[in-house]
């Protein structure tokens, strides 16, 4: 059994928008200083979010409600193995960013 509270990386919170996302997945990130380009990226999100780390289990439970994720290459390079070693699988897609940052994004879906 992998260890449930490994940190994956970091999404951004605003108390009045929610959670950035990418269309209707959350976007998580492997380091801060990504995250916040990420952000700059989005138009329509506060420039000024809070920033809180995600964990492995809390993203197996969002999955487990049918939610979705955007995952850097970063973020998914800790987030693959631990769900391999659970046994998961989950159906990934290679997403461009909509931005020009021109990031490359992995969708982890339960559909």
């Amino acid at each position: 059994m992998p260890q449930r509270r490994q940190t994956i990386g970091y999404i951004a919170v605003h108390p009045a928008d929610g959670v950035l996302c990418d269309g209707t997945a959350c976007v998580v990130a492997g380091g801060q200083s990504d995250l916040h380009r990420y952000v700059q990226a989005q138009a329509d999100f506060p420039a000024s979010p809070r920033i809180e780390k995600v964990f492995f289990d809390q993203i197996v439970l969002g999955l487990a409600q049918g939610g979705e994720y955007v995952l850097d290459r970063r973020a998914y390079r800790r987030f693959y193995p631990l769900a391999q070693a659970m046994g998961g699988d989950l159906p990934v897609t290679l997403l461009q960013s909509p931005s020009d940052n021109r990031q490359d994004f992995i969708l982890v879906s339960p559909y």
